[in-house]
């Protein structure tokens, strides 16, 4: 599952190299769920396919944990290497995300579906990079990020919650 997530990883970023991606650039506006819902449904009627009806949050959500991960990997290099760590192993607590989004890449070429969704997906990552990079530029949230990682507080869809103590009122 490692070897798979780090090729997934891989080819993750040589789409954005591929696609001349800055993510230094304008940020795109914010994202229209049920736009996208309708045209991923749209679209996949067309070319006759049927990705998960959730594959939008399951982008947006690797989104978030793959720009975490960079950004604060570049504010903070001694946590370098653990929040690599800590990518790899959402990548295979997810394992139903990780199969979608490795199905879309294997297909962006031939599947209107799969482009319009990587699209979709590059979009999420720009904003968010911008967003941030602005945030983490002094690094201390990226403690707080990593603990995230690898209480598996990211995992989609459903993170655990945090055992609250409960307040003792009389």
């Amino acid at each position: 599952m490692r070897r798979l997530s780090l090729t997934l990883a891989a080819a993750l970023y040589a789409t954005q190299a591929t696609a001349g991606l800055s993510f230094r650039t304008d940020a795109p506006e914010p994202v229209d769920h049920q736009y996208w819902k309708f045209l991923v449904r749209s679209v996949a009627k067309a070319a006759d396919a049927k990705p998960p009806q959730d594959i939008v949050a399951m982008l947006e959500q690797v989104a978030v944990v793959e720009e975490m991960e960079k950004v604060c990997s570049h504010a903070r290099p001694d946590l370098s290497d653990r929040l690599a760590k800590a990518r790899d192993d959402w990548w295979e607590h997810n394992d139903r995300v990780l199969s979608a989004f490795a199905e879309l890449v294997r297909t962006k070429d031939t599947s209107p579906v799969s482009k319009t969704l990587l699209g979709h997906f590059r979009a999420v990552q720009r904003k968010l990079d911008s967003e941030f990079s602005s945030a983490a530029q002094s690094g201390e949230n990226c403690d707080w990020v990593l603990w995230e990682m690898r209480t598996g507080h990211l995992d989609y869809p459903n993170p655990p919650t945090l055992a609250r103590p409960r307040s003792r009122t009389k």
